[in-house]
């Protein structure tokens, strides 16, 4: 035998053995890689099981994955690490049809705590067996905001009204103090925070012979309450009418008998049908001006908002909706229902708010939500717009506070069931009542069955617009027990043709209301 071929048998073994070891290894690096992998953490993102984008203090989390809970599991949530409350297993489908295994998967629940801190993208951090991964950032806020109380509200008496027919005035000037047109008397008395009453202009000053009083159809005073502007039908035609509460005199701004051109100029040279009176601190008078539904000539209350300056005496138009009449000015509201009678608009010193419905497509169906828009009076500039998305079939909606793109309300702006009263509030916010009346036939089929409490309500809430999230203006369910904000809703129960409405709120934060339609005038108190 050859040396050379002695050499190679030789070295043959050699190679071989030497692959085998290499081998060896490689599967005890791949091994060893695959007990790291399975090792570590694993969080499952896909829609069915990821945990929400934001929370509220005292929410419960949810987080699903392979999190190794055995293995001496941690979660860092921004500044605090969390309490584990519950630890299970789901199972899981993996794969595609048709090879597919059923695998089990890791479900945890902590509590989210105000520790961790407050704010957007608050990092999310799991730790098990030594090995750490980063989940996706959340926000966490507060339940409260602006003005919360830290205890339950419940609601008391404040007075007795006389006749449910009587016309509530505009002025939401944060003291308590009430205005109404007293319908038997036909005459303007105001109700102090303290519940006494006063007639502020008897009949004939509110008239001051000048015209036959008819109708009282709306009115508003500035925030000082030294000037009241109000609408009224007379045996004529209409009248809009500037009243000095001070000297008890009047000045008739206009007079007209039918709606129609011309719309724009100086006051006592239109002509005006005003619906809703919002006077503002700087001596503007927004006026609601009533329209009608095109084709079917159907009357709506509000057609069009004007603006009425008392420094030059002018009329201009600055918002319009498809029921204003042709000829007049103003920029078009936005939705699809922009002439519906149901429509609500809100102007509150430097800001419109317009309450109405949109057709959106939700989970692939098109439906009608509550839509929120918020303009800026002096520009005719929309600056937000909210549509507030309703939960899904057969699932009780708690997602009521905290950003508005995580929301979930079952709400309708026409009615009082879902959501009462629309309270502007300084800094761009509405205050509201949410879930007084809540259908059961939403979550569990049984129509006219108040399931209000199971989600925790009925809950005093805030729009604030400004930080685009809702927060509770006090915590826990509110208790209006004897008490009922019409019209809402219940099957078998015939809506009342009197409407309730927020009033104004005080220095201590209460809130003054009309219930059981319009028969009394009732606060909020702390419990």
């Amino acid at each position: 035998m050859k040396d050379k071929e002695m050499k190679l048998m030789i070295r043959i073994p050699l190679i071989l053995g030497l692959m085998g070891m290499v081998l060896i290894s490689a599967c005890k690096k791949t091994d060893d890689f695959k007990t790291k992998l399975d090792a570590l953490p694993q969080i499952n993102n896909e829609n069915k099981y990821a945990y929400l984008p934001a929370y509220g203090v005292g929410d419960t989390m949810t987080i699903v994955g392979r999190l190794q809970p055995k293995n001496n599991l941690k979660i860092q949530i921004g500044k605090a690490e969390a309490s584990i409350v519950s630890v299970d297993s789901i199972p899981y489908l993996a794969g595609t049809y048709p090879s597919t295994s059923q695998q089990m998967m890791d479900r945890v629940k902590i509590i989210i705590t105000q520790a961790m801190g407050l704010g957007r993208d608050i990092p999310v951090k799991i730790t098990s067996g030594g090995y750490s991964i980063n989940g996706a950032g959340i926000e966490i806020y507060a339940l409260g905001g602006k003005g919360s109380f830290s205890g339950g509200l419940g609601i008391t008496d404040h007075v007795q009204l006389s006749d449910p027919n009587n016309v509530f005035l505009q002025c939401i000037n944060g003291k308590g103090d009430l205005y109404f047109f007293d319908v038997p008397s036909k005459s303007l008395k105001h109700i102090s925070k303290d519940g006494n009453f006063e007639t502020l202009m008897t009949q004939r000053q509110l008239t001051g012979n000048q015209f036959s009083l008819q109708t009282f159809v709306a009115g508003g005073l500035n925030p000082q309450s030294t000037k009241a502007w109000y609408s009224v039908k007379t045996a004529t035609g209409d009248a809009f009418v500037e009243a000095d509460l001070q000297s008890k005199t009047i000045k008739v701004l206009n007079q007209s008998n039918g709606l129609k051109a011309p719309f724009e100029g100086l006051i006592g040279q239109v002509n005006l049908a005003v619906t809703a009176v919002y006077p503002d601190s700087k001596g503007n008078v927004f006026l609601g001006i009533a329209g009608e539904v095109p084709v079917q000539h159907t009357p709506v209350e509000i057609g069009a908002v004007a603006k009425y300056s008392s420094s030059d005496g002018s009329l201009a138009y600055l918002f319009k909706t498809f029921a204003a009449l042709p000829g007049m000015n103003g920029v078009y509201i936005e939705g699809p229902n922009r002439f519906a009678s149901g429509l609500r608009v809100l102007p509150d010193e430097s800001t419109l708010y317009v309450l109405s419905t949109e057709s959106v497509r939700v989970l692939g169906n098109i439906t009608s939500v509550p839509s929120f828009l918020v303009f800026d009076l002096e520009s005719r500039l929309m600056i937000k717009k909210f549509n507030l998305l309703p939960e899904g079939p057969s699932i009780l909606p708690k997602r009521y506070t905290g950003p508005f793109s995580n929301l979930r309300i079952n709400l309708d702006v026409g009615s009082t069931d879902g959501g009462f009263g629309y309270l502007p509030l300084p800094g761009q916010r509405l205050q509201f009542l949410l879930y007084q009346f809540l259908d059961g036939a939403l979550a569990t089929g049984q129509g006219g069955v108040d399931i209000s409490a199971l989600v925790g309500g009925p809950k005093w809430m805030v729009l604030d617009f400004q930080a685009e999230r809702t927060y509770q203006y006090a915590p826990g369910p509110a208790d209006i027990t004897g008490y009922r904000f019409e019209p809402y809703y219940q099957y078998g129960k015939p809506a009342s043709a009197f409407k309730d409405q927020l009033l104004n709120y005080d220095e201590q934060g209460q809130v003054y209301m009309t219930a059981n339609a319009k028969r009394r005038i009732v606060k909020t108190v702390l419990k």
